[in-house]
């Protein structure tokens, strides 16, 4: 517990310092309506994600009003989860000297703080932290639920917790594929008992599952578009806006090589568990232990959430963020196989310990500047001026495209914007009726539909906000500045 308040303390500042992003409303947003409105997501709005997420920030912002605060303090406190699920791992499995354990603990741990991918996606209320914290738990708990012997409520509670980061994020989904083969190949164990072993992770993913489902059934039409069909017209919206991004496959592997792999930090990671990988499969011991298992599993898990990485279009860094406990787990696996007396423990100890040092070059400047001062903290800036627009206007919907800001007031918003710009920019590549089923209208419907709003907030998405302003200024509606460059027309 001391070692998860400690590591709070590190990751609190990064969530607490981010810069606001766009990104980040789909999902406070769709807490925000959940909790102020009863809005579930597909059936009540277009929502683009798998929705654990925002059941979870519906609860929280059930207690308070700081949704964004409160969400971002979230992301890191999971994040916290994974970096002391690495440590404990370090401390359990290193063998050896208590010193030797510890070197390994703190050697993991600054490999992912000091990360440039972590630093940039860490902390902010996005599905980043939380399927990642899920998705390395299921699978460390698989592989304790395989080896020495096998344990049934391990491999249960596994299939929970990928199902629970699947339902955070779906990028999470090929996971399953090497977690469901080593189960069924369970090492030491008798045919029939694999079977009964696969059985029971596929039973802990369908528990996992319930909450998807449950709102798959609710609205099975946009649960499919929000979660498959809507990739395919965000691709269109990229196409057709000319804006240069890796949108083909080998665009994506050409910027994973340019853009995410050329980091000290990573690169030497990669290249640490390559050699250890490659030293397991010369030496195939006979026993399987939890380290070689888990390297075997690591070895078909990483290409898995490489795919899962590369699967959304654009490619951009943030998707490639959970790669990286998964090559730390594997750094601490392969040095508890690695004998320290030997050889190979002479060279692996001084390598890390560059390796570390390059990292904190790096990262210390991004750390530097982020903590101050207070008063330039997003979550802080962004309560305040949804607390300053509820102050400005009667109650009713704010039209917004950026909608945590006003839902920090408790003003509603409308629903088919509730993500943000999402909807409201691809929307005009679907025709009337698939806009009519998945609730995405375009400019007039909206204000048609859902009547006219209290204030409208713009500043945030240039071009795409034009028709909100026009409609402002016809409407005899006055204009408001507020901090950071924005305004609120309010209505007369």
């Amino acid at each position: 517990m001391a070692a998860f308040v400690g590591l709070t303390l590190v990751t609190a500042p990064l969530a607490l310092t981010q810069p606001y992003s766009h990104d980040e409303h789909q999902f406070v947003a769709s807490g925000g309506v959940l909790a102020l409105q009863g809005w579930l997501p597909y059936r009540d709005y277009p929502y683009f994600h798998m929705p654990n997420l925002v059941l979870l920030y519906g609860l929280l912002f059930k207690l308070t009003d700081w949704h964004l605060l409160s969400a971002r303090l979230v992301s890191a406190a999971s994040a916290s989860g994974t970096i002391v699920l690495l440590a404990q791992t370090a401390l359990r499995v290193v063998p050896g000297a208590r010193r030797q354990r510890w070197l390994v603990a703190a050697a993991a741990v600054l490999f992912v703080i000091w990360n440039p991918l972590f630093i940039y996606t860490s902390g902010l209320a996005w599905n980043h932290d939380a399927g990642v914290l899920c998705s390395l738990a299921a699978v460390l708990l698989l592989i304790r639920g395989l080896v020495p012997v096998p344990r049934h409520g391990l491999v249960l509670a596994s299939g929970v917790l990928l199902s629970l980061a699947i339902g955070t994020r779906l990028s999470f989904a090929p996971l399953g594929v090497p977690m469901l083969v080593g189960a069924l190949l369970a090492p030491g164990v008798a045919r029939a008992p694999r079977g009964r072993l696969a059985v029971i992770f596929l039973a802990g993913v369908l528990i996992g599952a319930l909450p998807s489902l449950v709102l798959f059934g609710l609205a099975p039409e946009q649960f499919v578009f929000g979660n498959l069909g809507y990739a395919a017209i965000n691709t269109l919206y990229w196409q057709h806006s000319g804006y240069v991004a890796p949108l083909s496959l080998l665009a994506k592997v050409r910027y994973v090589a340019s853009e995410v792999a050329d980091t000290p930090g990573t690169l030497m990671l990669g290249v640490v568990f390559g050699v250890f990988a490659v030293l397991l499969l010369r030496r195939r011991p006979r026993a399987l232990t939890e380290p070689s298992l888990g390297i075997w599993l690591l070895m078909g898990s990483l290409p898995c959430l490489l795919i899962g990485s590369l699967a959304p279009t654009p490619a951009l860094y943030q998707y490639f963020y959970a790669l990286i406990p998964f090559l730390v787990l594997g750094l601490i696996y392969g040095l508890t196989s690695v004998e320290w007396s030997s050889d190979a423990g002479q060279i692996a100890r001084p390598f890390v310990a560059i390796a570390l040092l390059v990292c904190a070059v790096y990262a210390a400047p991004a750390y530097a500047r982020r903590v101050w001062p207070p008063a330039a903290w997003a979550p802080l800036a962004e309560h305040a001026l949804g607390v300053e627009i509820a102050r400005a206007t009667d109650a009713g919907p704010i039209l917004t495209l950026a909608p945590l800001i006003p839902l920090e007031g408790d003003r509603s918003v409308y629903p088919a914007l509730v993500t943000g710009p999402f909807a409201w920019r691809t929307a005009p590549e679907l025709d009337a009726r698939r806009r009519r089923a998945v609730n995405m209208p375009i400019w007039p419907d909206l204000i048609d539909r859902a009547g006219p709003p209290v204030g409208i907030l713009v500043g945030f998405e240039g071009q795409l906000e034009e028709p909100f302003i026009a409609y402002a200024q016809d409407h005899g509606y006055r204009e408001m500045k507020l901090a950071g460059g924005a305004s609120l027309w309010v209505r007369p």
